[in-house]
């Protein structure tokens, strides 16, 4: 169940992680360390991939704690985020970029489930979404897509900031095709213009 996949998961990628730590200080048993750390990964990424689209709650329709944050989701989609950060940094740097790539991504998809948790109590897709929903999803996307593309253009290089600027573009997107749907009068133009110092802003 989604409960055992997340804790498999977990598991497997920190198991991965201390292999990959314990082969560089071992002297006979090194190839082997490496192997092992290799398969626990790939373990851990295909268990990952079972939780977000087999047991996903939004498909399933499993019931899931009104508890904010700390419920079965933080360890099913916060912890694999977070322990791809570590991967990151402790880990094979030739696998530094994939490892980015599923961090990024892993951390997106948990902060959605989060906020489509906080608004509705629960993920199924038969629940409705508000326009309150909707517009957390603009302003938290905004705040990531600036976020990734100050860190990319100071520090973390061109990926993060083609991240970034993708993130922008859905969002704008969005506003257009959803967000301004229900709006009329002054209150779209006042949106058209938030949106236009918006870009101004990140332009500058």
């Amino acid at each position: 169940d989604l409960l055992e996949f997340s804790i498999n998961t977990v598991l497997w990628s920190i198991l991965a992680l201390v292999y990959h730590l314990r082969h560089k200080v071992s002297q006979n048993l090194k190839p082997i360390y490496i192997f092992v750390s290799k398969i626990l990964l790939l373990m851990s990424g295909a268990s990952y991939m079972v939780v977000l689209l087999l047991l996903n709650p939004f498909f399933t329709q499993e019931t899931i704690s009104s508890t904010p944050v700390f419920n079965i989701l933080l360890l099913s989609y916060g912890l694999p985020a977070v322990i791809g950060a570590l991967l990151i940094i402790y880990y094979d740097q030739q696998y530094r970029r994939l490892l980015e790539i599923f961090t990024g991504a892993a951390a997106f998809v948990f902060i959605n489930i989060e906020i489509r948790h906080l608004w509705t109590g629960t993920l199924s897709d038969a629940s409705f979404t508000s326009n309150g929903e909707l517009y957390t999803y603009t302003i938290i996307w905004l705040v990531l897509a600036v976020a990734c593309l100050l860190a990319g253009s100071i520090r973390y290089g061109k990926t993060v900031y083609k991240a970034g600027f993708g993130l922008l573009m859905l969002v704008i997107a969005k506003i257009f095709l959803f967000d301004m749907a229900d709006l009329e009068g002054l209150l779209r133009v006042a949106s058209f213009m938030g949106l236009g110092l918006s870009l101004l802003g990140l332009a500058y």
